[in-house]
């Protein structure tokens, strides 16, 4: 009986290890994934951060232009 209850552990024991093995490569997995999804974040967020800053620009050499031509 106690040889029983010992293989049964050593059983549940693997099927535990087993588990862990599997979610340790899902995390891995998964953190993988929110590692490129950042980075594409981030990326993308530059380049509307780039697109915004070119616009405010324009729109400042539009203004100096405008308040120059006022000028004259």
């Amino acid at each position: 009986m106690k040889d029983d209850h010992t293989r049964e552990d050593m059983n549940n024991i693997a099927d535990v290890d087993e588990k862990e093995k599997s979610l340790q490569n899902s995390l891995k997995d998964l953190q993988t994934t929110l590692e490129f999804t950042k980075k594409d974040f981030i990326d993308n967020q530059e380049v509307k951060l780039r697109r915004l800053y070119e616009e405010l620009e324009l729109r400042m050499k539009v203004e100096i232009h405008e308040i120059e031509e006022r000028k004259n």
